[in-house]
């Protein structure tokens, strides 16, 4: 088994599974804590190629939420994996293709009906895997057709140990992912196309910015949802961070529970931009 970071609990359960792979998988875990690198690690696992070129290989598969301001999976989507699951693959393997759908969550409820067929009837040697924040963004008939695996956090010295940083740098790392592999790895690697060096740098930005100028970029922010979410997340992140530095704690504590609120209502429906402009007059 090919080492990724793992907590210990989370790598005794992906080894049963690589064992006794289901004909489902739904695995949930926070956004960030790193869910389709466990999805992609499990695939090339499961097929017996390099992690780093599962994609690519031709019977893998691979669905994702299309649009910035209203991401979603709809039913055209499903119907092309039924499409693609009609077509026989060459192979006597026990797992020979790998079906991902990421961010379930954006399955519309005419699409996860439309999967549910498939669910019940899954193609031989064939696996679908989902990857969804929590089990409860999936239809419950969903659910209780998969295999659910929720990935927890490594521990922080496993994390520190893993990432190529050390002193400040590192720390300052650890504090904004909040110990969620996924932010953490991406911070790290300073890339400034990734979305989250794009939503710390917006955070950033935010947390320097007049009123006027904070409320200038509420449209633009607004319509790419998750950019937005994701600057939301780190901007917690960053108030944890101030508070337990004993610092400014009045202000840290009023930036962190306008963040979490105002994901909240995004995440309920919320009108992005009026919770938005709520947000960027109360920081």
């Amino acid at each position: 088994m090919k080492k990724i970071l793992l907590n210990k609990l989370t790598e005794q359960a992906l080894q049963k599974i690589v064992a006794n792979p289901p004909h489902s998988l739904l695995i949930t875990g926070q956004d960030g804590i790193g869910k389709r690198t466990v999805a992609l690690w499990l695939a090339a696992e499961l097929l017996k190629v390099d992690a780093k070129d599962v994609l690519e290989h031709p019977h893998v598969y691979s669905i994702e939420p299309k649009g910035d301001t209203s991401p979603s999976i709809g039913i055209e989507d499903i119907r092309q994996l039924e499409h693609v699951l009609s077509l026989k693959v060459p192979s006597r393997a026990t797992v020979s293709r790998i079906i991902l759908i990421d961010s379930a969550q954006f399955m519309t409820p005419e699409a996860q009906n439309a999967l549910l067929k498939t669910l019940e009837e899954p193609p031989k040697a064939s696996i679908l895997i989902l990857t969804c924040p929590y089990a409860s963004g999936v239809l419950p008939t969903i659910q209780s057709r998969t295999q659910v695996l929720q990935i927890t956090p490594p521990s922080q010295n496993d994390l520190a140990a893993a990432l190529p940083l050390e002193g400040p740098a590192l720390q300052q790392v650890l504090a904004l992912s909040g110990g969620l592999p996924g932010i953490a790895f991406s911070l790290a690697s300073n890339d400034e196309s990734h979305p989250y060096v794009k939503a710390a740098n917006t955070a950033r930005s935010l947390l320097q910015q007049s009123t006027f100028e904070k409320l200038c970029v509420v449209d633009s922010l607004s319509k790419d949802k998750q950019h937005c979410q994701m600057t939301l997340q780190l901007m917690v992140q960053m108030a944890r961070a101030g508070l337990l530095s004993g610092r400014q704690q009045d202000r840290w504590r009023r930036i962190m529970e306008a963040a979490y609120n105002a994901q909240l209502s995004i995440n309920r429906g919320g009108q992005s931009k009026l919770v938005l402009s709520n947000f960027m007059l109360s920081i």
